[in-house]
């Protein structure tokens, strides 16, 4: 619950912010998480690995939690998409509350999905999709609860 709860502070912070500004943070969001993942080492752990059992969001949780959930599902740094996830939300919010034909707002969610999938999959021979983890390329590609 705790990430989540981070996720709705940060989302409070640009509530009130013009939506271009929310979709820079969002996508900010997701590549500072991209290259942390991939230029940060710690002991153990070489940059850019994401192995199930040697990952720097593994690390962390071991670090600073002593343990992990199982499965390894990350916890501490995977906070951060879960922010971009947020953020997606909240875009998602305002597209549907806009007083936009409903013809119109089903083809920008069509069209965004799409591109959406198009650059996770793009992105997976340099940012591996993995759920446990919460790539950059899997906060860009639907859950579908099999990686």
């Amino acid at each position: 619950m705790q990430p989540i709860a981070i996720a709705y502070f940060a989302a409070l912070l640009l509530i009130r912010k013009p939506w271009p500004i929310q979709a820079a943070m969002g996508a900010g969001i997701l590549v500072f998480y991209a290259l942390l993942l991939a230029l940060v080492s710690a002991p153990g752990v070489p940059a850019d690995s994401y192995g199930k059992d040697a990952n720097l969001v593994l690390w962390v949780d071991l670090v600073t939690l002593g343990r992990v959930l199982p499965e390894h599902w990350g916890t501490v740094i995977s906070t951060i998409p879960t922010i971009s996830t947020t953020i997606a939300g909240m875009l998602i919010r305002e597209l549907l509350m806009s007083c936009r034909r409903t013809a119109s707002k089903m083809r920008i969610l069509a069209a965004a999905g799409i591109a959406a999938i198009a650059l996770s999959w793009a992105l997976n021979p340099v940012i591996p999709i993995v759920m446990k983890l919460w790539t950059t390329s899997y906060g860009w590609h639907p859950p579908d609860g099999h990686v």
